[in-house]
């Protein structure tokens, strides 16, 4: 029996990061790319796959946006139904979203070995849903890949069950395999880009004005892509 794999992924910057970890992954095994479709509807990251060149995923899910607990629920309920279906040797998520938490879960209750890609990150902010994730991802997973030699050591600190690796930055990758892509700049001499997109941002409107206040004091051009 060959041995396959399942990639989840679910939000525009997953899609990115995925295109360099399925590349990697497919090297050496058949892989499954599995959309959850976090991040509202294919045809928005539809756009994203054409532009950088990014295989269809083999599946989409079609979760949408939503509260946190239906999306992560609806994630966990249809990632288990195709995981059901697939039987992989293993699951492989990325990063911190609500589609990592639902499909490590999904994985999880199917009894089915769990791979974190960007394991071991930490915010100093423990109130942040993308936290949450993260811990309890890195608890589940039998494998951690961990991007910097201080994120496995934070995870050998913490005592995690599973196996910890140095795997390197799969941001890193990508926007090295992308950057030909990026547009010339705007303006000339220094700027900043930055994107101010988190829930801890936008529903805060006191936060949301002292980010942009500190984006005012740079001294430079700030650009929102």
């Amino acid at each position: 029996m060959e041995t396959r794999l399942t990639l989840c992924f679910g939000t525009r910057p997953q899609v990115i990061k995925a295109s360099v970890v399925l590349d990697a992954l497919r090297a050496r095994w058949p892989v499954t790319a599995l959309d959850t479709g976090q991040h509202y509807d294919f045809e928005l990251n539809g756009l994203l796959y054409r532009e950088l060149s990014i295989p269809r995923p083999d599946h989409f899910l079609g979760v949408g946006s939503g509260e946190p607990v239906e999306q992560t629920a609806a994630v966990l309920t249809r990632t288990a139904e195709s995981l059901r279906r697939q039987r992989p040797a293993a699951v492989v998520v990325i990063g911190d979203t609500n589609s990592t938490l639902g499909a490590a879960l999904a994985a999880c209750k199917e009894g089915i070995p769990l791979i974190h890609v960007e394991a071991g990150l930490r915010a100093a902010e423990a109130h942040l849903p993308e936290e949450a994730n993260r811990r309890v991802v890195d608890v589940l997973a039998h494998v951690l890949c961990a991007p910097s030699h201080s994120a496995a050591a934070r995870l050998a600190a913490e005592g995690v069950p599973g196996s910890i690796m140095t795997t390197g930055d799969v941001a890193r990758d990508a926007l090295a395999r992308h950057l030909k892509f990026a547009p010339p700049p705007l303006v000339g001499g220094a700027f900043a880009l930055t994107t101010l997109h988190r829930a801890a941002l936008t529903a805060d409107p006191e936060a949301l004005r002292s980010a942009v206040s500190a984006l005012g004091e740079l001294g430079m051009p700030v650009l929102f892509p």
